[in-house]
């Protein structure tokens, strides 16, 4: 795709190819005191009968004594970590974003600066920005207490409401619709692409708060199916998501949902059918996580949902999982 790889969000459904150019003002966010997965995801109808091999029976969630590796070497500004010249070249089609991109490593401090679209046919009210960031709160919280449960520590910094971090809020305009009947896609993508690369400085924000990554989550208040853009190696390095407010049924957009957006610019990989991996690999998911973040959203409020060993390794928590003998498709 043009910049990168885009994640459905929504467990079913087209992929949407994203890279944004976006004209409009940059303003603050008022009173203060980046070839997706769905919102509601629906169970998969997976066929029970089917023969699966299990590498090994072992916890799939994280424990306080899970073992984890020694955390990487992480960013501090541009240029972002890219595919090295060396670098395995995969033929599965498989993209992996681990490692790379402006968001590289879930460790340490990660910057999300929101950003509010205004269109001709939405704008968001204050209390509806409010709503939006208590929503990114709660998934950052989900992330940061799931990880410490695998001996990682990290922490998002994301919170404009806070003194002296306003530059955390931006708003921008567009001069286009975003509605159903609208072929708004292109036009969205290459704003929001324009924007991150020429208007904000990712690498100001990580000096100026100390931070190890960075991505922009870009809210629109419309119903849609919310997505991701990863780095893979091509295009634009400053990683993103899309936010819609609602999702393509027209109900809230639940904190799950966020958080399954969150995951995959750090690189973790849609689990469920017919998207990135085999039958094999998403019935074995589907048997053994079937409560895996990245396999299928509830939409019931409460994040009840689980970041699986299979999750973990692809996000660099653990060093190996078993899975990878059998299935070397999900080696990251």
């Amino acid at each position: 795709m043009a910049v990168g790889r885009l994640i459905k969000a929504g467990l079913t459904g087209v992929t949407v190819f994203l890279w944004i150019l976006m004209a409009g003002l940059l303003t603050g966010c008022g009173s203060r005191s980046g070839e997706i997965a769905e919102e509601t995801v629906q169970d998969e109808n997976i066929e029970t009968e089917a023969t699966i091999f299990l590498p090994e029976t072992a916890a799939p969630f994280p424990s306080a004594a899970t073992s984890t590796s020694a955390a990487p070497a992480v960013m501090l500004a541009a240029p972002f970590p890219t595919v090295p010249p060396d670098a395995l070249v995969r033929t599965d089609g498989i993209d992996g974003s681990f490692g790379i991109g402006s968001a590289s490593v879930l460790r340490g401090k990660n910057i999300l600066v929101s950003l509010f679209l205004t269109t001709p046919d939405n704008a968001f009210t204050e209390e509806e920005k409010e709503i939006c960031l208590q929503r990114l709160k709660e998934a950052a919280i989900y992330i940061e207490e799931t990880a410490f449960g695998y001996g990682v520590e990290t922490r998002f910094i994301l919170d404009w409401s806070e003194e002296n971090s306003q530059d955390l809020c931006m708003e921008k305009t567009v001069d286009f619709s975003i509605s159903d009947d609208s072929d708004f896609m292109d036009a969205l993508d290459e704003a929001f692409a324009q924007w991150t690369e020429e208007e904000l400085s990712y690498e100001r924000l990580l000096q100026e708060y100390g931070a190890d990554g960075i991505a922009t989550c870009m809210f629109v208040n419309a119903p849609g199916r919310s997505y991701a853009i990863v780095y893979d190696g091509e295009d634009n390095v400053r990683e993103s998501l899309v936010m819609f407010v609602r999702n393509d049924k027209g109900t809230e957009e639940e904190p799950a949902v966020y958080a399954h957006e969150i995951l995959h610019v750090f690189g973790a990989h849609d689990l469920y059918r017919g998207e990135e991996y085999s039958r094999a690999v998403t019935d074995y998911i589907a048997a053994n996580y079937p409560d895996e973040i990245m396999r299928s959203v509830a939409g019931e409020g409460r994040i009840s949902e689980q970041i699986s060993r299979i999750t973990a390794y692809h996000l660099g928590w653990i060093d190996e999982i078993p899975e990878t003998e059998s299935f070397p498709e999900l080696i990251r």
